[in-house]
């Protein structure tokens, strides 16, 4: 049976694949029978191909990330603004950056490489 919990409460839940139903977010084991608004689309298939998935992350009645024989297989695709806001809950809990995260932190990188190198003063 699942655990019944609120969406923000789920990170660990997700993080140890434990089965929960919140409020419009849910992780449930194995792959679900449809695909919701993904069915035919890439991810659709690329779902059916992968080796023994044993936990899947919804939002609504759409797979956000799926665990199986090789890791997690999060796709970084842009939904609503809810299920926007699941994926955040499911890369906190799985350890993945989202593209736009990793563009800031190499435009942090390039700021940080192109600002001037403070050489000190020698007090001797």
């Amino acid at each position: 049976m699942a655990k019944r919990t609120s969406n923000r409460n789920a990170e660990p839940l997700i993080s140890s694949r434990t089965p929960f139903q919140g409020s419009s977010m849910r992780g449930i084991e194995g792959l679900p029978s449809t695909h919701g608004w993904l069915s035919g689309t890439q991810f659709s298939e690329q779902l059916k191909a992968l080796k023994n998935p044993d936990y899947t992350v919804m939002s609504y009645n759409t797979p956000i990330a799926v665990h199986h024989e090789e890791g997690w297989h999060y796709p970084d695709v842009s939904h609503s603004p809810t299920t926007g806001k699941h994926q955040s809950i499911v890369r906190r809990a799985i350890g993945v950056k989202s593209a736009r995260e990793k563009k800031m932190e190499e435009r942090a990188a390039k700021r940080a490489a192109r600002q001037p190198v403070d050489q000190g003063v020698s007090l001797d």
